[in-house]
């Protein structure tokens, strides 16, 4: 586990991450090595070996006024056994956010539990994925890298140029690693950006949550929430459509998850 660090609340810095384990053991293959084709496994989240095995499914417990009192010793039990409070994860998360990105957090655990109660989801492990979805959103490219190499994430080309893209894929390996998040939630974290063919109730409910919560405001944010509340589809679709259409706009680079979660979507409607 990557201890923070206090002064940033995030993870310090890679390369003093790697001079103190060097004597441990030798770091797996270099940067460079990173630039390769993707991963064959069409998931965006590829467990690490280490992850595979003897994980069961994260207890996820409802917040209740004394749970809400909770200090720092039962704060590091619950770390330790990976079970987790609605409001005890929000504890552990918010140092690692900026003050805006915590705020925005919070409305995408909010809109993730309407959502999932709307469409027939569990509330709670949506508000589970949506409060660590965002947990490396700060951290430097430098940084991302050293996640990925840590946690056998391979980017593909576009995620290197783009590499901000990357912060789904290495929020679900933190995820996994230090709270003890399933592979379903694993793989709605790490998809919330991109989307992708075959996206399960989860993985739409993050998406669409993370692009309608009240703290958004731009231009068709409230064509996209009406949509929301008539037809979880298409208000996904809405939202692909959208954001290709800005993306075309800026000359931005398009994964082609996305391109392929938007033609999955219309094949469907």
């Amino acid at each position: 586990m990557i201890a923070p660090s206090p002064d940033r609340g995030c993870w310090p810095a890679p390369k003093g991450v790697a001079l103190r384990r060097r004597r441990q053991r030798a770091l797996p293959s270099g940067l460079p090595a990173l630039r390769g084709q993707r991963q064959r496994d069409s998931s965006l989240w590829n467990p690490p070996r280490r992850l595979r095995a003897g994980r069961g499914p994260v207890r996820i417990e409802c917040f209740t006024n004394q749970q809400s009192k909770c200090g720092k010793a039962v704060l590091e039990m619950m770390t330790t056994e990976k079970i987790w409070t609605a409001e005890a994860l929000r504890q552990a998360v918010r140092p690692r956010l900026s003050g805006y990105r915590y705020t925005h957090t919070l409305g995408v655990e909010k809109a993730a539990r309407q959502l999932a109660a709307q469409y027939g989801g569990d509330p709670e492990r949506a508000a589970f994925a949506a409060l660590l979805h965002d947990i490396t959103k700060r951290l430097s490219k430098e940084e991302q890298l050293y996640l990925c190499e840590k946690y056998d994430i391979i980017p593909c080309d576009i995620e290197m140029q783009e590499w901000k893209m990357l912060h789904g894929r290495t929020a679900a390996a933190i995820a996994a690693a230090e709270y003890g998040a399933d592979a379903e939630i694993c793989e709605a974290i790490a998809c919330h950006t991109t989307g992708r063919a075959g996206m399960t109730l989860l993985d739409k409910v993050i998406y669409l949550a993370d692009y309608i919560e009240e703290n958004r405001d731009f231009d068709g944010v409230e064509r996209a929430r009406e949509l929301a509340r008539e037809s979880l589809d298409r208000a996904l679709l809405y939202c692909f459509n959208s954001s290709l259409t800005d993306l075309l706009a800026r000359d931005k680079l398009i994964h082609a998850d996305t391109v392929a979660a938007r033609n999955w979507l219309l094949e469907r409607a």
